[in-house]
């Protein structure tokens, strides 16, 4: 394994840490003010949402690069560390956060994103490689290439 497929274990440390966090103590959270019932409930859905990612980074790191659920998984990831950080990115200007928190926050997500990013974008010679073989060994009726 190279060092970018081990972006999924990053991303269920860091997710699965904060999605507790959220879970469990949303007003242990510096950057936002949780001081009512809603905000509380949607902190807490949050947490909730990022420990199912945690437990999908889990699950699908041990798996092979080439399987489309793992690589559905890390699109999933990139789409949404792409969106956080233009969020956070936006709330620089409008939004309930200090625009350093807001720059820290966006740049936080971009670094999540970048490992995926190239992870996905490596393995995808894999993804071809494999589908070539599995055509290969289709038009040989289904007996291994080189076996007689």
């Amino acid at each position: 394994m190279t060092f970018i497929d081990h972006s999924f274990l990053l991303h269920a440390f860091v997710e699965g840490t904060f999605g507790l966090l959220l879970l469990l103590r949303p007003q242990a959270i510096d950057f936002v003010t949780i001081d009512d019932a809603t905000t509380r409930f949607l902190a807490q859905g949050w947490g909730a949402a990022l420990l199912g990612a945690a437990v999908t980074a889990i699950l699908v790191y041990g798996l092979p690069n080439m399987l489309p659920c793992k690589r559905a998984a890390a699109l999933g990831f990139i789409v949404y560390h792409g969106l956080c950080a233009i969020i956070a990115f936006q709330a620089r200007l409008d939004g309930p956060i200090e625009p350093h928190m807001a720059w820290g926050i966006s740049i936080f997500h971009l670094a999540l994103m970048t490992p995926l990013y190239l992870w996905y974008k490596v393995t995808g010679e894999q993804v071809h490689q494999f589908i070539k073989k599995s055509k290969k060994e289709a038009k040989d009726g289904g007996r291994a290439v080189g076996s007689h």
